[in-house]
């Protein structure tokens, strides 16, 4: 009995500790891929960097590898204001495909 509970307990927390992918597709708000994008997984307790990626040609990233947990990601592109959101694992999939992410243009005003 004491072999059926260790194995049990054994094979959850080996499928809890799996690693997983997030993947998605950043855009600006005419549509268009956002290159050279810096995505980074942060501890959404203190916001410590965790992982981090940079966008392709068309706007893609991938970050491999990355705990099964909560994080906050944030988006950061020259010109538009910084992305954030909440991304936590739901299911038992091992990528999460966040899909189009849109950044807007960031607007600041100017004291005269």
């Amino acid at each position: 009995m004491k072999k059926i509970l260790f194995l049990f307990v054994f094979l959850h927390t080996a499928a809890y500790a799996q690693k997983i992918s997030i993947q998605g597709r950043l855009l600006d708000d005419a549509g268009q891929g956002l290159p050279s994008a810096t995505v980074m997984l942060l501890s959404p307790a203190d916001s410590s960097l965790l992982n981090f990626s940079i966008s392709d040609p068309n706007g893609n990233f991938l970050i491999k590898n990355a705990a099964r947990t909560k994080y906050l990601l944030r988006v950061s592109f020259v010109g538009l204001a910084t992305l954030n959101k909440i991304v936590e694992p739901t299911t038992d999939d091992l990528l999460i495909d966040l899909g189009d992410l849109r950044m807007e243009q960031e607007s600041k005003q100017l004291n005269e």
